[in-house]
């Protein structure tokens, strides 16, 4: 090391020098540049003025721009006004179908229902028809038994005509009435 205050004697191994090129301590900022820039095109009378440039930002335009923005203005809210209305019909129109949907729901849940009473119905109908048949079969069956109990069969007849049997029954004849009346009664 060298000492700070000798002036003469130079360093042994010198420090490399850097890359690029060597700063002055005088840099600008891009904004002293920018405005170093204008300046100068001021003074050769090239830059124009922006109202020049852009007619649009005179201040006749100006106003016929605030007239557009109203008139653009009054549109988008009649066309907001017009957006809510139909929202509302739609809104309306969905709660319409969806009333249908229920009401077809019900109605298809209505016809099966229907088809399951009509089938339970033409069941206890025949079972009915079964009944009113048996029971007429067990009212002419006992018609016949009684008849055979207190009439007399061939035998108990006299000149073709029934009397009532005072004791005696044909057994044979009450035996096979008794075995018909089970029979139908069991099919």
């Amino acid at each position: 090391m060298r000492d700070l205050a000798d002036n003469q004697t130079t360093e042994l191994f010198p420090d490399p020098r850097r890359r690029g090129r060597p700063s002055t301590g005088q840099a600008k900022s891009a904004a002293e540049r920018m405005k170093a820039y204008r300046a100068r095109k001021k003074e050769e009378g090239i830059l124009p003025k922006v109202s020049d440039l852009v007619p649009e930002l005179r201040k006749d335009s100006i106003v016929t721009e605030n007239s557009e923005i109203e008139q653009l203005t009054a549109e988008v809210e009649a066309l907001e006004k017009r957006n809510l209305e139909l929202q509302m019909k739609v809104d309306a129109e969905h709660a319409k179908a969806l009333r249908v949907q229920t009401l077809e729901s019900e109605i298809g849940r209505l016809k099966a229902e229907l088809s399951e009473q009509r089938k339970a119905n033409g069941v206890l109908k025949g079972q009915l028809t079964a009944v009113k048949n048996r029971t007429g079969l067990q009212v002419q069956i006992l018609k016949e038994l009684v008849s055979a109990y207190t009439w007399c069969g061939p035998t108990g007849s006299v000149y073709g005509q029934r009397m009532p049997v005072s004791g005696s029954i044909h057994l044979d004849h009450l035996e096979e009435m008794w075995a018909r009346a089970y029979d139908l009664l069991k099919s």
